[in-house]
């Protein structure tokens, strides 16, 4: 590659200035990997910072299914003095307008 023949870059190249110019733009590629490095590394926190909270997550999860399954439900029914009925006692009510109007006037009674 052959550098343009003016009288400027014969002076920069012969002069302490060009050591000067290939110092700069060497200190900013140093510059510019350093900024590059220190993200990758950032990223590669931000990684494991994700890995530790999915699994924390999936604790959590496990957690609140066991809490809610049906045999704990059961069992801290019992310890309140719930009662676990058979499905086979359990039966629906029917019911008519006449009822609901029956049962609004027991209330008002009754003072409810």
């Amino acid at each position: 590659m052959r550098l343009p023949d003016s009288g400027a870059v014969r002076g920069v190249s012969r002069s302490r200035l060009w050591i000067v110019v290939i110092g700069l733009l060497l200190t900013g590629i140093v510059a510019v990997n350093v900024v590059a490095v220190s993200f990758a590394t950032q990223a590669s926190r931000n990684q494991s910072a994700i890995q530790e909270l999915e699994r924390e997550n999936s604790i959590l999860r496990s957690a609140g299914i066991e809490a809610i399954s049906m045999p704990t439900v059961i069992s801290e029914a019992a310890e309140t003095g719930m009662a676990h009925p058979d499905p086979t006692t359990i039966r629906y009510l029917e019911h008519s307008p006449s009822d609901i109007a029956a049962a609004a006037q027991r209330l008002a009674a009754e003072g409810g």
